[in-house]
């Protein structure tokens, strides 16, 4: 997927780290993907409930991985055209997110981001590992494979979009 100049916005607990708020929760995998997102022209913006001291926290895991933001909580462009407070981005990345695929966590844990297969999702084909789980399966969507039929179609959309 061509990615030059597309805007993403990212989830910070449970997308870039497992759940253990307020604390930074464990690597999930999602600084190479976001280092690549951001080599191959995309813009990251951290979108995230977290506000204060614990959205200060998450904006300095993103520096200490060396990964730029575009913006923390909205498109620093987006009140030129706009007074709504949601973040304008052309792609989401959330574990709340319908279709986002998830991976199991430990015993006990809330799942979390595969960036495995968020990888394969922009990138069709380039898994550096396999995938950490199967897709998500859920009653609501039918099959096993709808979830990531869905993150195709965006995926196709986005390109589409973007001319690619």
């Amino acid at each position: 997927m061509a990615l030059l100049g597309l805007v993403i916005a990212v989830d910070f607990d449970g997308t870039c780290v497992t759940h253990e708020y307020p604390k930074i929760g464990r690597h999930v995998g999602a600084p190479r993907v976001l280092h690549r997102i951001v080599k191959e022209g995309g813009h990251l913006i951290l979108c995230t409930m977290r506000c204060g001291t614990h959205l200060r926290d998450a904006v300095k895991w993103f520096e200490k991985n060396g990964i730029p933001l575009l913006g923390i909580q909205r498109h620093p462009k987006q009140y030129t055209w706009t007074d709504s407070p949601k973040c304008y981005a052309d792609l989401y990345i959330d574990d709340a997110a319908l279709g986002c695929p998830l991976t199991p966590g430990l015993k006990g844990e809330r799942p979390y981001v595969d960036w495995n297969a968020v990888e394969g999702i922009l990138w069709p084909g380039t898994y550096a590992l396999e995938p950490q789980t199967a897709p998500p399966r859920s009653p609501k969507l039918g099959s096993s494979n709808s979830a990531l039929k869905l993150w195709q179609l965006v995926a196709s959309l986005v390109k589409w979009t973007k001319g690619g």
